[in-house]
């Protein structure tokens, strides 16, 4: 699998990349019960359009997958194969680092 070229972040998109990290922090948090756009948007204070534009993305790409009712969010399969791909890097490469829960949003 090649990786895209590199671009450019232009106007606001650094922000969207805080944001999409917020948004996944937050749905990790929720657990298995999942959060709605609108819980999202409450608990993050971001503005809902922002966050519905951001969620169409992370879902496009299977990061956010909808829950059988269609209106809860939780992690997609995206996340797991990341999360799996971290957690054997980091057991090769340095043993000493910290468990879970070191860093990330207040959701």
């Amino acid at each position: 699998m090649s990786l895209p070229e590199p671009t450019f972040f232009r106007g606001r998109e650094p922000k969207a990349v805080d944001h999409s990290f917020q948004m996944l922090w937050c749905i990790a948090q929720a657990g298995p019960y999942g959060v709605t756009a609108r819980e999202l948007s409450q608990r993050l204070r971001m503005p809902r359009a922002t966050t519905y534009r951001i969620l169409k993305h992370l879902i496009a790409e299977e990061y956010v997958v909808r829950g059988p009712d269609l209106a809860v969010l939780l992690l997609g399969a995206r996340v797991v194969e990341f999360a799996w791909l971290v957690t054997e890097g980091a057991r090769t490469a340095a043993p000493e680092l910290p468990g879970p829960g070191h860093g990330g949003a207040e959701c």
